[in-house]
């Protein structure tokens, strides 16, 4: 089967937290079926804060990045696109 025919992107959109977010890394996880993938946190003002974006998946960089300092922050949600590879065979 042909990932060609998932044509749809994924996107995954966690609700709000009462507590707020307390971030130090992501680890971004898609194997051999990404294509690209981008984290973003929409904040309460509208204000979109870009947490991770990878433009070009490459299955050997599944590194988890850490940020320079805590990040800590109120979102109204945190949303998760995935892109898949059209070429991928599973």
């Amino acid at each position: 089967m042909s990932v060609s025919t998932l044509r749809v992107n994924t996107v995954t959109t966690i609700p709000a937290s009462p507590v707020g977010y307390h971030l130090l890394a992501v680890t971004p996880h898609m194997h051999l079926l990404g294509q690209k993938m981008a984290l973003t946190a929409t904040l309460p003002t509208g204000r979109k804060l870009p947490l991770t974006s990878i433009p070009h998946w490459n299955f050997n960089c599944m590194y988890q990045t850490f940020f320079e300092k805590l990040l800590t922050f109120q979102a109204q949600r945190v949303t998760i696109l995935s892109i898949p590879d059209k070429k991928c065979r599973i």
